[in-house]
C-alpha cells in the first residue's frame, strides 16, 4: 500500500500481499477477476512458468471464509485449466494438476438451443422471400425427420422448424455437430465465430461466396466441409487429448481409390465420431444418412448415400456396431502411450547435459561483428554443461573451431571458468534462466524417440504409432520453446565476468581479444580452413606463378579470374609483391598492417631454425592457434612469399631431403601434409647482406676514388668477409675434405679457408668461384645492382650445399642401414625398428661390433640426429664428420657384413624363443655352397652330456690332426659335417671346392 501511495507500480511478487491488504481495507472482501487467463496460462507453459505457477497458487492461498474478509479469484478460461500444458513435460502437467486442485471449475457449457440462437444471431440472413418460404418449410422437413431419428434425447427438443431455419445455410446436423467440434478441439465461442464469419477456406462465409440459393435447390453446408475446416486449420494437434482426431484423420487421408461420395460419408461419419461415443450425436445410420443429404426427404438420394456406406462397409473402412446402432471410423487402440514415456522417464538416470546432447546438439554459434571486420570467419562450438562436466579439461570436439561456449543446465551456480581452454582458444559459457521447464521438455522428448524407433508395440499398432509420433512432433516444439526461453535474455560469461550484450556480440568481444594478431584478409575463397575444388584450383595456379613468374607485373596473370582475385587481395594490395628501387618486382614484408602480423609469425618461425631443420606442421598449429587464428587456407600463399624473399638464407627439405628448389608440386603436397616439409635458416652470425647495397652505391658512383668512400668500403667488407670466414672454418672436416661437392662450392670453401685478401676474395675470386665475372669498379649504370644481386644468389645456393653437406650424407647413411636392415617402414621410422629389433640382441650378443651397435640403437635420451651418428660411427668404426672419401667406403662395405650377422642373430634367437630348451646351449651352424645356396641348422646341447661329448670329439679331433696336411683335415671336417646334416655324401672333392663353416653364436639358457 504504501508502494501505491507514492505513486509507484506494485510488483508482480506483492499481487498477493496486495489483494488481501485491498480485502481488509475494504471490509467486504475483493473479487479479483482475471480475464483472458488462457493467454497467461499459454505464456507460463512457454516459458516453464514456475514463477507464474506459485504465485497462481499463492492467490488461491488467501482467505476465503466467511469470518475474515474473503479475497475471491475468478479466472476465465476458452478452455479446462489443464489443456493449456498441452506441450508440458509428464512432470510439468502434475505440476498443474496440483495448482488446478486449489480451484474450483465451473465449466460453462451452453445448452443446444442456446448455441443455435447464438449462431442464427450471426449468420442474421435477409432472405428473398421466395428463398425464405423455401427455407422455412425445408426447416420443417427437417425438423420432423430429425425429430424421429433423435427420438427421446435432448437434442430433439432443441431442433423447432424456426431454429433450424435461422441457422440456414448451415445443414441442421452440421448446426448439432459444430459447437461440440469446437469445445473440444478449439477454443469453443472463438473458434465458432470465426469459422462461422471468417473468409477462410471452407468457412461459412467462403460457402456463401461460391454457392448460388434457389427456391428449387436451397444448397446445406454438411459435416464434410466441417471436417477439412478443422483439418486445415490445425486446431486439434494443439490439444493434448488428439488420439481420436489422429486416427480418424489418418484413416480418411489413407484411403484410397474412393468416390466423392465415399470420401464424403467418411468425413461426416469421422465428425460425428469426434463429438460423441454412444451419445445422442452418435453416427448412427439415420442420423449420417440425415447428415449427408440435402433434401430432408428424397428418396433417390438416401439411396445414394446408403450405397455409399454399404461400399464403405464392404471394403471394411467402416465398422457398423449394430446392437447400438452406430458406424465407427477408427480402429481403436490398448496402447497407453503416458504409461510408456513415464516408464522411460524412470529408467532414465542421465543428467541433463547428456539428455540434451542426445536430442537436441546444437549448430555453431557465429562471432559476426568479429568476423565481418577481419575477413576470417570465427564459431565457436556449443554444448551443454552440468554438474559432472569438469570445466579445467573441456575442449571442443573439433580442432577447426575458435573457441568453446558451454550451455550451463545444472541447477547448482556456474563455477568459476578457465580464462581460456588448454590450448588457448577462449572459453565462454551461458546459464539457463529456466532449468526445470527445459529438463522435463528434454526427457520427454527423449523417452519418446526411445519408445518411437525401439518399443515393439507400435510395430503393430498403427494407432498407438501415429499417436506417438504426433507427441514427438509437440514434443520437439515444447523443447525448442523452453531452449528458447531458457537462453534468449541469459548473458554469457567468461572467467566469471558477465560479458555485455547479445551472445553473438560477446563472441565477437572474445574473439577481439582471443586473436589481436588475427591478419585482416577480405578473400572469402582463400580465407578458410578447406577450399572449395574451384579454390584450390585457383590457388594452385597463383602458387605457380609466383615460383616461375615472380619477377612479373601481376605475376604474369592475365585476366580477372580467382587467382588474380587472390593474387590482388593477399599479394598486390598488401605489398608483398611490389616493385624494389630498382624498378625490379620481387617479395618482401607487407607495406600495409593487414598482414604484417601474418607474415612476421612466418618469418621468425623460419629464422628460427637455425640449428636444425623444423617441419612446418608445427607453423600451422601455431598460426591457427591464438593469438593469430588464421585460416590454413591462406598459409601456403603467405609462405611461399617469406620463402621467395628469403631464398638466399632458409632452405627447404622434404622428409629429411633437401630441395635446392621449390616448386608447384611441392606445395601441393605440403598443402595437405605439412609434416613431411622442414625449414632450416642460414645464420651467419654477423652477416648482413644490406652492406652490398652499399657496396653497389660505391662501385656505381665511382666511390673507389673517394678517400671517405673507401673507409666505408672496407669497413662493410670486413663486415661480410669475416662471417664467410668464420663459416668456412668451422664446416666438419668432412665438408672440408669432400671431394663430391660441386664446382662452385668445391671453389667457394676453398678460396674461404685460403683467403688473405678480403678485397680481392669478395669481389674477384669468390665471384669466379660462382662462375660469374668479377667485380669491377665503377661498373656502367645500372648494371652494380644486378650484378650484385646475382653473385649474391650464386654464393649463397654454394654456401647452402656446403652448409648442407653433412646433413645430406647423414641421410644417405640413413637409406642405406634403412635398406640393408630391411626396415618394412619408411626411413622416418629407422631409429624405432632398430630400437625393437634391438632390444632382443642387448646384452646377448659376444661380438664388440654388434655389442655395440645393439647398444647405440636402444640408447633412448639421444636426439635423432645424435641416435643416427652413433649407430653410423659404430659402422665405420670412425665418427663420420671426420670421414674422408675411403671412410664412406668401408662405411658401405661394413653395413653389409654388419646388417647380415644382425639378421643370423636375430634368427637365430627367434628359433629359440620358439623352441626353448631349458639347461642346453645352441649353436648355429651356417654352410654355404659355392653355388650360393644356404644350409643353417641350430644344433642343441644339453649341458649334462657336455663332458662325454667333449671326450669324444677329442679322440676324432686327435685323429684329425694326425693327417699332415691342413686342407685334408679342413676337408676331413666337412665332410663330417655335411653328413651329419644330411645334405651329402661324403666325397673326395678338393678341399679348395668345398664350402666354409660358421659358428655364429652360442646361446646359454638357464
Amino acid at each position: 500500500m504504501e508502494t501505491l501511495a507514492a505513486g509507484q507500480p506494485p510488483r508482480l511478487d506483492d499481487l498477493p500481499d496486495l489483494a488481501y491488504a485491498l480485502a481488509q481495507a475494504s471490509g467486504t472482501g475483493l473479487l479479483l477477476v482475471i480475464d483472458e487467463m488462457g493467454k497467461n496460462l499459454e505464456a507460463t507453459a512457454r516459458s516453464g512458468g514456475a514463477d507464474d505457477l506459485y504465485l497462481l497458487q499463492r492467490l488461491a492461498e488467501l482467505p476465503a471464509g466467511e469470518r475474515d474478509a474473503p479475497v475471491l479469484v475468478v479466472g476465465l478460461l476458452h478452455q479446462a485449466f489443464v489443456e493449456y500444458g498441452a506441450t508440458l513435460s509428464a512432470a510439468q502437467r502434475a505440476e498443474w494438476d496440483k495448482i488446478q486442485g486449489r480451484f474450483e471449475d465451473l465449466a460453462f457449457t451452453e445448452s443446444p438451443e442456446e448455441m443455435l440462437r447464438l449462431m442464427a444471431s450471426v449468420i442474421d440472413a435477409d432472405l428473398p422471400a421466395p428463398i425464405a418460404t423455401a427455407v422455412a418449410k425445408g426447416a420443417e422437413h427437417w425438423h420432423a425427420r430429425l425429430s424421429s431419428v433423435l427420438d427421446g434425447t435432448a437434442l430433439a427438443d432443441a431442433l423447432s422448424a424456426q431454429r433450424l431455419a435461422a441457422v440456414y445455410p448451415l445443414h441442421p446436423v452440421t448446426a448439432l455437430t459444430l459447437p461440440a467440434l469446437c469445445a473440444r478441439y478449439a477454443q469453443n465461442d472463438r473458434s465458432l465465430f470465426t469459422f462461422l464469419a471468417s473468409p477462410a477456406p471452407n468457412s461459412l462465409a467462403s460457402f456463401v461466396a461460391t454457392e448460388t440459393a434457389e427456391a428449387e435447390r436451397l444448397p446445406l453446408l454438411r459435416l464434410p466441409r466441417v471436417f477439412d475446416y478443422f483439418l486445415d486449420a490445425g486446431s486439434p494437434a494443439s490439444r493434448p487429448q488428439f488420439q481420436r482426431w489422429t486416427e480418424v484423420h489418418a484413416l480418411v487421408r489413407d484411403a484410397t481409390g474412393l468416390s466423392e461420395d465415399e470420401t464424403a460419408a467418411l468425413k461426416t461419419i469421422g465428425a460425428l465420431n469426434l463429438v460423441a461415443l454412444g451419445g445422442s450425436l452418435r453416427a448412427s445410420r439415420g442420423l449420417v444418412l440425415a447428415a449427408l443429404c440435402e433434401r430432408a426427404s428424397d428418396a433417390d438420394e438416401e439411396r445414394r448415400w446408403t450405397t455409399a456406406l454399404d461400399r464403405l462397409t464392404d471394403r471394411r473402412l467402416l465398422t457398423y456396431r449394430t446392437r447400438v446402432d452406430e458406424y465407427r471410423l477408427w480402429e481403436g487402440s490398448d496402447y497407453n502411450p503416458e504409461a510408456a514415456v513415464q516408464a522411460r522417464l524412470d529408467a532414465d538416470s542421465r543428467l541433463l547435459a547428456e539428455v540434451l546432447e542426445a536430442v537436441a546438439p546444437m549448430g555453431p554459434a557465429v562471432a559476426s561483428r568479429h568476423s565481418y571486420q577481419t575477413g576470417t570467419l570465427r564459431y565457436f562450438e556449443r554444448e551443454y554443461a552440468d554438474c559432472a562436466t569438469d570445466l579445467e579439461a573441456v575442449n571442443p570436439r573439433s580442432s577447426e573451431s575458435d573457441g568453446l561456449l558451454l550451455y550451463w543446465v545444472d541447477e547448482t551456480p556456474l563455477p568459476k571458468l578457465p580464462a581460456t581452454l588448454p590450448d588457448g582458444r577462449p572459453l565462454a559459457a551461458v546459464r539457463a534462466r529456466v532449468t526445470h521447464a527445459l529438463s522435463s521438455a528434454a526427457r520427454d522428448l527423449a523417452a519418446l524417440e526411445v519408445i518411437e524407433s525401439d518399443d515393439p508395440a507400435l510395430a503393430r499398432d498403427g494407432v498407438a504409432r501415429r499417436e506417438v509420433r504426433q507427441r514427438l512432433v509437440l514434443a520437439r516444439r515444447g523443447l525448442e520453446i523452453a531452449l528458447r526461453e531458457s537462453f534468449t535474455h541469459a548473458p554469457p560469461e567468461t572467467g566469471g565476468v558477465l560479458l555485455p550484450g547479445r551472445v553473438g556480440a560477446a563472441l565477437s568481444d572474445l574473439c577481439d581479444r582471443a586473436y589481436p594478431l588475427s591478419p585482416v584478409l577480405w578473400n572469402e575463397m582463400l580465407n578458410r580452413r578447406e577450399l572449395t575444388s574451384q579454390g584450390a584450383r585457383a590457388r594452385r595456379e597463383l602458387l605457380e606463378a609466383m615460383l616461375a613468374r615472380g619477377d612479373q607485373e601481376r605475376l604474369g596473370i592475365v585476366g580477372e579470374g580467382p587467382d588474380y582475385a587472390m593474387y590482388a587481395s593477399v599479394l598486390l594490395h598488401t605489398g608483398i609483391h611490389r616493385r624494389d628501387g630498382s624498378g625490379a618486382w620481387g617479395f618482401g614484408p607487407p607495406t600495409t598492417d593487414g598482414l604484417r602480423s601474418f607474415w612476421d609469425v612466418i618469418e621468425r618461425f623460419c629464422i628460427a631454425a637455425d640449428t636444425a631443420p623444423v617441419t612446418l606442421d608445427g607453423l600451422y598449429r601455431l598460426l591457427e592457434q591464438p593469438p593469430y587464428g588464421i585460416k590454413p587456407g591462406a598459409v601456403p600463399v603467405v609462405l611461399a612469399a617469406v620463402l621467395l624473399h628469403h631464398a638466399d638464407d632458409i632452405s627447404v627439405y622434404r622428409d629429411g631431403t633437401f630441395l635446392p628448389q621449390l616448386g608447384p608440386e611441392h606445395f601441393e603436397l605440403l598443402v595437405k601434409q605439412p609434416g613431411r616439409f622442414a625449414v632450416k635458416h642460414l645464420a651467419l652470425e654477423g652477416l648482413r647482406w644490406e652492406v652490398f647495397r652499399d657496396l653497389a652505391e660505391e662501385l656505381v658512383t665511382g666511390g673507389g676514388t673517394n678517400p671517405k668512400a673507401l673507409r666505408v668500403r672496407n669497413a662493410t667488407l670486413l663486415g661480410v668477409v669475416r662471417p664467410l670466414v668464420r663459416f668456412a672454418i668451422a664446416l666438419p672436416p668432412v665438408t672440408r675434405r669432400a671431394n663430391d661437392l660441386s664446382p662452385e662450392a668445391t671453389a667457394v670453401r676453398d678460396a674461404l679457408l685460403s683467403a688473405t685478401e678480403p678485397d680481392r676474395l669478395l669481389f674477384e675470386i669468390l665471384p669466379v668461384a660462382v662462375g660469374h665475372a668479377a667485380i669491377l669498379d665503377p661498373m656502367p649504370a645500372g648494371e652494380g645492382p644486378l650484378r650484385l644481386r646475382a653473385f649474391r644468389g650464386a654464393l649463397f645456393r654454394a654456401i647452402r650445399e656446403l652448409q648442407g653437406y653433412y646433413d645430406r650424407l647423414l641421410d644417405h647413411c640413413r637409406i642405406m642401414i634403412h635398406e640393408a636392415f630391411g626396415v618394412q617402414s619408411d626411413p622416418g621410422k629407422l631409429r624405432e625398428d632398430l630400437r625393437v629389433r634391438s632390444q632382443y640382441l642387448f646384452g646377448r650378443c659376444v661380438e664388440p661390433t654388434l655389442r655395440r651397435l645393439t647398444a647405440a640403437a636402444v640408447e633412448p635420451d639421444t636426439s635423432d640426429r645424435t641416435w643416427l651418428e652413433s649407430v653410423v660411427m659404430v659402422i665405420a668404426d670412425r665418427p663420420a664428420e671426420t670421414w674422408t672419401g675411403d671412410d664412406a667406403l668401408a662405411f658401405e662395405i661394413n653395413l653389409g657384413e654388419v646388417a647380415h650377422r644382425f639378421g643370423r642373430l636375430e634368427a637365430l634367437l627367434r628359433e629359440t624363443v620358439a623352441d626353448p630348451h631349458e639347461s642346453f646351449d645352441a649353436r648355429r651352424v651356417t654352410v654355404t655352397d659355392q653355388d650360393g645356396r644356404e644350409l643353417q641348422r641350430v644344433v642343441w646341447v644339453e649341458r649334462t652330456k657336455q663332458a662325454p661329448i667333449r671326450e669324444f670329439a677329442q679322440g676324432l679331433i686327435h685323429k684329425i690332426r694326425e693327417l699332415g696336411d691342413p686342407g685334408m683335415r679342413e676337408a676331413v671336417a666337412l665332410a663330417i659335417l655335411d653328413e651329419v646334416m644330411g645334405e651329402r655324401k661324403l666325397n673326395t672333392a678338393p678341399p679348395q671346392a668345398d664350402g666354409r663353416h660358421e659358428t655364429v653364436m652360442r646361446r646359454k639358457n638357464g
